[in-house]
């Protein structure tokens, strides 16, 4: 079976469980994502953990961004911008992972393990920071884990979870 196939197959039989009165001769409304895309592959990876009832979400620390653009009309009657858009850091953890989630794991006697995802489409790699914090997750004892498309996942639930 493919990838993409088992984790629409999850997400159907998730939403057949919610619905149960939902007619079986309609097509389910089961979203669909681009797993070629880093924004795609992170919601994916998030829709089929919450799938199997257990809790992940999405971090960001890119900070926000301050408008010091100014707009005024000139002299001869054109509308002018001048300035720019600064952004401030974000208060999070430097090099945090793109999704945290709990997931009880073998061998854990059912209890949540913090499950770090850290997702990287293409030729994006892990930065500096990210791999600090790689090792600082998994001397706290959790789970730091890369994905670079969805097969990457399958593999590893198949053999934690």
């Amino acid at each position: 079976m493919k990838p993409e196939q088992r984790l629409y197959d999850k997400l159907r039989d998730q939403y057949k469980l919610k619905h149960p009165n939902y007619p079986d001769y309609l097509t389910l409304p089961v979203k669909s994502y681009k797993l070629s895309t880093a924004n795609g592959l992170t919601q994916a990876v998030i829709a089929w953990i919450k799938a199997h009832g257990y809790q992940a979400e999405r971090v960001s620390n890119t900070g926000r961004p301050i408008d010091n653009r100014k707009e005024f009309v000139d002299a001869v009657g054109f509308r002018r911008t001048i300035g720019s858009i600064e952004w401030v850091p974000g208060t999070g953890t430097t090099g945090t992972a793109d999704i945290h989630a709990s997931i009880p794991l073998k061998g854990s006697n059912g209890f949540a393990v913090s499950v770090k995802i850290e997702i990287k489409v293409g030729k994006d790699r892990l930065s500096e920071a990210q791999k600090k914090y790689w090792e600082q997750m998994e001397l706290a004892g959790g789970v730091y884990l890369v994905v670079k498309n969805i097969e990457d996942l399958f593999q590893w639930w198949d053999i934690n979870v």
